[in-house]
């Protein structure tokens, strides 16, 4: 598409490359010609060709080709594609010492052409909520925000380093894509904006950007202009595809784009072709490193496709249709992720969660499809909470919950998910709030599986804030039902809160009981998320119990399997166990890793621990601190917290290999 910089790439590289031929650099400008028009006068006139009389103008420019040595570039071509790519192969026939360089959005497609996509400019990382913002120099090491800091330089006008200039320097770029030409017309705003100015404008980026160069070509005097220009040279059902898709966010694959084409009623075209047509055009990007290749569109691409659909009245259709392969995908990913071992599985969900986020807002902003907004926000709800989302989804949720014109079971669903974060949260009163709503619905409708989740639910609460005996007669009601139900995935739930609650009872014995045999029961089958939890929970009654060794092993083999699922919070619980283990032992260095990063795991996803178990925790770090001293706590200290959540599955196997790391922590190379 225009703007990546074709243009001023193709003129460097006839700069470099003017010494390897003998008749140097001849440059082609198409830009002038009218869509269609024929190339050759333009070609001719560049290389200084004149018209003789009646002589053919063929004919010279044949005799030209065969007597030169020389590199011809061919600028622009996109719109007089065909003519071009006609003439260049003629050019490389008739003149065996030529060579051609073109740019355009599509590939010219003659024999022996080579193609180099012209990518964005590099982009800074993005700031992660909390992150500290980096110096303005650091940020300059990226092409793109050199590019804007040079040309906001030009004007007089940098962006300078006073707080919070590097970070809206940082968003500038990315939601402009890290495209050369949208770049240069954010920074000729510098003249009269600031930086954080531009930043906090660009969600109506077409208004921001709408004055460029008065030399410029016209299609590069503003992002609207730029965009038309790439548009009109689509064919008609390729414009059309290209509108439509842009309900898709953070990318798609064709069978994502074949089902969402059925729920809209699409029109009968072939959509392997249009796909196609539009990565040649430069309108859509292509990863081909999975399975199935997966397009995206650059984000202000996407905005101005979506502009084009509502321009066509086609908004609403086809993004309720998006919305349904959404929900759709949603609850596959949903059921997937209740089977399988893999934190494979959830990087590959996860990968789908901005189109999620694009169908909740539809539905949610315009009040429309209550149903698929609610299903939705249950199908991610498990992804958020295995990937630390709980504040998003705790909004999200809460937003469903306002859209009450729905049937009364799937509602009671949505307060399960809604009570399930309130509870990670700490939110004791909105949890139960959800909780016993949900009671009421699943009894009202004589939903027995659906009441004694509910219990369990209600019993997890009254546990955690000390009120045991409820916990105990509620859990009990829910096993019953279960039981009754022969729902043994459930049972195994239950017998495992169970075993947990008999523990802090005191009453090991019947802990181990329960405990035992939920773990009898989940040798058949089952998720692992279960089996971590039942062996957690058993290594906590070892621990009580005084046998550091059974308790040890218990919590390895907890995080073995959780190590794999990628679950922060549950890695969390077990690593606290482990701790407590290490300081029984006296093994300080190894508590004090166990503990910080229980500690970090937990509040990275937004939850909180269990009230005694947070103070306990506060209280061992302070002890530990005072019997290690500053120096070594602060080395664990800083070991944790510098660990990637990418690395964190190699940090524990480390971790579940390593005694005392005193020596290790404090040798001169770690200082």
């Amino acid at each position: 598409m225009g703007g990546a910089g074709k243009t001023r790439l193709a003129l460097r590289a006839g700069e470099l490359s003017a010494p390897g031929f003998q008749d140097g650099v001849w440059w082609v400008d198409l830009a002038p010609l009218p869509a269609g028009e024929p190339v050759l006068g333009a070609v001719a006139a560049a290389l200084g060709i004149e018209r003789i009389g009646d002589r053919d103008l063929r004919d010279d420019l044949d005799e030209w080709a065969q007597g030169h040595e020389a590199l011809i570039v061919l600028d622009n071509c996109e719109h007089v594609i065909e003519q071009a790519a006609a003439e260049a192969r003629r050019l490389l026939e008739m003149g065996p010492a030529l060579k051609l360089f073109t740019t355009s959005r599509e590939p010219l497609r003659v024999p022996g052409e080579r193609r180099m996509s012209v990518p964005p400019l590099e982009l800074p990382p993005a700031l992660s909520e909390g992150e500290r913002e980096p110096g303005l120099d650091w940020v300059l090491r990226f092409s793109a925000a050199r590019l804007f800091q040079d040309r906001a330089a030009d004007l007089g006008t940098p962006v300078d380093d006073r707080p919070g200039a590097a970070a809206a320097l940082i968003r500038v770029c990315r939601t402009l894509d890290g495209m050369p030409l949208f770049l240069e017309l954010a920074a000729s705003r510098m003249r009269a904006l600031s930086i954080e100015q531009i930043d906090a404008r660009l969600s109506d980026r077409f208004r921001l950007l709408s004055q460029g160069a008065r030399t410029a070509a016209p299609r590069h005097r503003n992002l609207a202009a730029a965009l038309d220009w790439s548009h009109e040279l689509l064919q008609p059902e390729h414009q059309e595809l290209f509108r439509r898709l842009g309900v898709f966010a953070g990318g798609f694959t064709l069978t994502a784009v074949e089902r969402m084409w059925q729920l809209g009623r699409g029109d009968d075209i072939d959509l392997m072709e249009g796909l196609q047509a539009l990565t040649e055009s430069s309108m859509l990007r292509c990863d081909r490193s999975d399975e199935e290749p997966r397009y995206g569109m650059l984000e202000t691409l996407r905005v101005y496709a979506l502009g084009r659909l509502k321009e066509a009245g086609e908004s609403d259709n086809w993004r309720s249709a998006h919305a349904g392969w959404a929900c759709e995908e949603a609850e596959l990913w949903g059921r997937r992720l209740d089977t399988s071992s893999s934190a494979t599985c959830a990087d590959r969900a996860m990968r789908e969660m901005d189109n999620f986020r694009a169908a909740l807002v539809y539905c949610c902003i315009e009040a429309i499809l209550p149903e698929v907004a609610h299903r939705l926000a249950q199908a991610c709800s498990r992804m958020w909470r295995m990937r630390g989302n709980l504040l998003e989804a705790r909004v999200w949720m809460d937003r469903v919950l306002k859209l009450r014109q729905v049937r009364r079971e799937v509602l009671g669903d949505s307060l399960v998910r809604a009570g399930i974060l309130g509870w990670l949260q700490g939110d004791w009163a909105y949890s139960r709030g959800c909780y016993e709503e949900c009671l009421e619905i699943r009894r009202e409708r004589g939903d027995l599986a659906g009441a004694a989740s509910a219990l369990n639910n209600l019993a997890i609460l009254a546990s955690e804030q000390g009120d045991l005996e409820a916990a105990e007669e509620r859990y009990l009601q829910s096993l019953a039902l279960y039981r009754s139900l022969e729902r043994l995935d459930s049972v195994v739930a239950v017998l495992t809160n169970l075993g947990s609650l008999a523990s802090r009872q005191g009453r090991f014995a019947l802990a181990i009981q329960h405990l035992q045999e939920s773990l009898r029961l989940q040798s058949t089958g089952g998720p692992v998320s279960a089996r971590a939890t039942t062996l957690t929970n058993l290594a906590g009654v070892h621990l009580g119990m005084g046998d550091l060794v059974a308790a040890e092993g218990r919590y390895v083999e907890s995080l073995v399997l959780l190590r794999e699922l990628g679950e922060r919070r549950s890695i969390g619980l077990s690593l606290d166990g482990l701790g407590q283990v290490a300081q029984h032992r006296g093994d300080l260095v190894r508590a004090a890793r166990c503990y910080l990063m229980a500690v970090r795991l937990t509040r990275s996803v937004g939850a909180v621990l269990p009230p005694e178990d947070a103070e306990r925790i506060e209280r061992d770090l302070s002890l530990l601190r005072r019997e290690m001293g500053d120096v070594l706590y602060g080395r664990c200290d800083a070991e944790v917290y510098g660990v990637d959540y990418s690395e964190l599955a190699a940090w524990l196997d480390r971790l579940m290999d390593i005694g005392d790391l005193r020596e290790e922590l404090l040798t001169p190379a770690r200082m």
